[in-house]
């Protein structure tokens, strides 16, 4: 495993995990992120998740346990950049445990790193909870809700053509 990113409190540590050794984490993260893809509805698999951080598609952070290297929590995310030169580090999934414990000093990764990368910001789609954990954050803010539905029959499984 690459050295990690910064140190955080009650022993934990984050990490950007680099492409060589994405395949060093994947088995434990793949656990981890089962949980977001399931609540995607179908739009994403870890497998999905897995080839777009295998061709640079997407960066994939842990945070880990430096008494044992537990990974704890993994953080999906990517850089998109709108039509108008808007670049956003965008926040594709965040999923473990433990949350509490890092949320605040995980984010001030992502500021800085995205900030050395050119972002002019941080943006992501969350479960409703996700707000509990950014509401007291200065410069947060809800910006729009998402709503869908989707039918049921016949959609799991089936391949698009």
């Amino acid at each position: 495993m690459n050295e990690p990113a910064f140190n955080l409190e009650n022993k934990l540590k984050v990490s950007l995990i680099l492409t060589p050794e994405l395949n060093t984490v994947w088995k434990d993260c793949e656990q981890i992120l089962k949980k977001s893809c399931k609540r995607s509805d179908g739009r994403v698999r870890t497998v999905d998740i897995y080839y777009r951080i295998a061709r640079n598609l997407s960066q994939l952070w842990i945070i880990f346990d430096d008494d044992d290297l537990s990974i704890v929590s993994c953080l999906v995310t990517n850089i998109h950049t709108y039509p108008t030169g808007l670049k956003m580090l965008n926040i594709e999934h965040i999923a473990g445990k433990k949350m509490g414990d890092w949320i605040d000093q995980g984010l001030d990764v992502l500021y800085r790193w995205s900030k050395d990368n050119d972002c002019h910001g941080i943006e992501g789609l969350g479960r409703a909870g996700f707000e509990n954990w950014i509401k007291d954050k200065e410069g947060w803010e809800q910006t729009s809700k998402f709503y869908q539905i989707i039918f049921r029959f016949g959609w799991i499984g089936k391949k698009i053509h």
